[in-house]
């Protein structure tokens, strides 16, 4: 549904006098200055009522997407809760009558641990995630380096421990989780199918990081991963949309500390991008939209 603070703030921006300013009041570049007096003016009125009008469009889409998602989405959607307990129970069973030694050991532990994070994420109960992280590490202290599996179940960790320090608050879990994705980062080459998604959860853990310290070195570093995870996936890959739009997000966390209108406007260009490839009644689309319009209305915000 919309929200009515949005609404609100739609409201207030309509409201504002047409020449209003732009963030820390920006003037146009000095290509404009021999214009009339007032061209300045009128240009940025007319940019202000079009993203204004974009924000009521994506407003009104996004409670048109919300609605075909809450009409539509059935029981069937997601597993039953009842048979993602059993499920976990029959991995636990699987992974507790496996040796060491079993080559299949650290995949199992893996699935396990992604099960245990997925039922997390579910439900809430914080003895799921300790248990996917203990699971997570375990598969990880199972695999040699060197072994091809070794950055995705490191990847897994760091995912685990950054959903759990977004619940407690602990930064060791943070600093660990950015150390995990480094790692895996670093341990995939160029080309590998999986660089982008782990430059992406890089730049989502630096990014979350910076949300809670405030280090410029972090979300400076979150834009650049996110950036080239963009860059390595190609026009009509599945994951691209979401890359766009993570990419997105951390532009405009950096937007809001620093006021660089570059970064807004390339937060627009790419939460746009994310939108426009991502077909309605997909799951994704009202948060894509909402992400866009935020970023339309902090554009112009006072």
């Amino acid at each position: 549904m919309i929200l009515k603070a949005e609404l609100a703030t739609v409201a207030d921006l309509s409201r504002q006098p047409l020449g209003a300013e732009r963030p820390n009041n920006q003037t146009e570049e000095s290509h404009h200055q021999n214009l009339a007096p007032n061209s300045g003016d009128q240009i940025r009125k007319s940019e202000c009522r079009r993203d204004l009008e974009n924000l009521l469009q994506l407003l009104s889409r996004t409670a048109s997407n919300n609605y075909g998602i809450s009409s539509s989405y059935g029981f069937d959607d997601f597993e039953n809760p009842e048979d993602m307990n059993k499920r976990i129970e029959r991995e636990q069973e699987a992974v507790g009558s496996m040796p060491d030694g079993h080559p299949d050991k650290p995949s199992r532990l893996n699935n396990l641990g992604y099960s245990l994070f997925t039922r997390f994420q579910r439900l809430g109960n914080l003895d799921d995630i300790e248990n996917a992280i203990a699971r997570h590490q375990a598969a990880v202290s199972l695999t040699p380096d060197g072994h091809p599996d070794k950055p995705s179940w490191l990847n897994s960790l760091g995912s685990s421990l950054r959903v759990r320090f977004e619940r407690l608050e602990n930064l060791d879990d943070i600093d660990n989780a950015i150390a995990r994705h480094q790692a895996a980062v670093n341990l995939t080459p160029d080309g590998h199918p999986h660089k982008p998604g782990r430059l992406n959860n890089l730049g989502t853990s630096l990014c979350t990081r910076f949300k809670r310290l405030g280090n410029l070195d972090d979300i400076d570093n979150a834009v650049a991963q996110q950036q080239a995870a963009v860059n390595l996936t190609p026009d009509g890959h599945p994951d691209k949309p979401s890359l766009l739009s993570n990419l997105g997000s951390s532009l405009r966390n950096r937007f809001e500390r620093l006021g660089n209108l570059d970064d807004i406007d390339n937060a627009i260009a790419q939460q746009q991008g994310a939108v426009n490839l991502t077909p309605d009644g997909h799951p994704d689309k009202p948060g894509r939209l909402k992400n866009l319009g935020n970023s339309l209305r902090i554009r112009w915000s006072p």
